[in-house]
């Protein structure tokens, strides 16, 4: 499959960050005190693999999920 080769090839290319539970508990307490809503977990976790991966940039298609207010 075409699309499952690519993805392959191109996740190659990244370094992996890996998540753990300390991570979780850092995002959702960051989440209560931005008073964010819970469906903003996936966002603010992509956002905690960034901080983790200490990432120049993080790159979306849509922005409004990063933004506050």
């Amino acid at each position: 499959m075409v699309a499952q080769r690519l993805i392959n090839e191109n996740l190659q290319r990244f370094e992996k960050v890996f998540l753990g539970a300390e991570d979780y508990e850092a995002t959702i307490t960051r989440m209560l005190g931005l008073n964010l809503p819970g469906g903003g977990i996936y966002d603010a976790l992509i956002a905690q693999a960034a901080l983790k991966g200490n990432v120049d940039r993080l790159l979306t298609l849509n922005p409004n999920d990063f933004a506050l207010g």
